[in-house]
């Protein structure tokens, strides 16, 4: 076997040891991760689903609630994760006991999210259809938006 080889399969070798150590860890912290959420839950547990496994990040799904376990600081931070009907913008909310659960379900998230990302999808979509909007259009309808924004505060002058 010349050298190319025994580099190669020595890479090979390498990248499969990384592999198997990140499914290991990725199972380690999904463990840790579902007793931290059983821990929130308490006995509103319900069918637990795991979505997505990966070191240090793991995805739940709890009777249609889905959850996002992540370590930060050797704790683990647990989010609940939902889809604005709005804008469709997928948000994520801090979480840590059941009241905590009801606000991030109840809470929109901030108009202003809203309103960016429709407009941001608006530009998309007109950038798709050929309709192209200049820098300097933009940055009118954006000075155009600020001043109705803040009139109260221009009016007094």
């Amino acid at each position: 076997m010349g050298l190319k080889e025994k580099a190669i399969g020595a890479y090979e070798e390498e990248k499969e040891l990384i592999k198997e150590s990140n499914i290991k860890e990725a199972e380690t912290f999904a463990e840790n991760a579902l007793i931290s959420l059983r821990e929130i839950l308490g006995d509103e547990c319900g069918n637990i689903k795991i979505v997505v496994k990966r070191p240090g990040s793991t995805s739940f799904r709890v009777d249609g609630i889905s959850f996002r376990v992540t370590s930060s600081q050797g704790y683990s931070d647990i989010s609940v994760i939902k889809k604005c009907p709005i804008c469709e913008t997928e948000s994520t909310f801090r979480v840590s006991n059941l009241k905590d659960i009801g606000r991030a379900l109840v809470e929109p998230h901030h108009k202003y999210d809203c309103d960016r990302m429709l407009e941001i999808k608006k530009q998309m979509d007109d950038e798709k259809n050929g309709k192209i909007i200049s820098t300097e259009e933009r940055l009118l309808a954006a000075l155009r938006d600020f001043i109705q924004e803040n009139d109260h505060m221009c009016s007094s002058y």
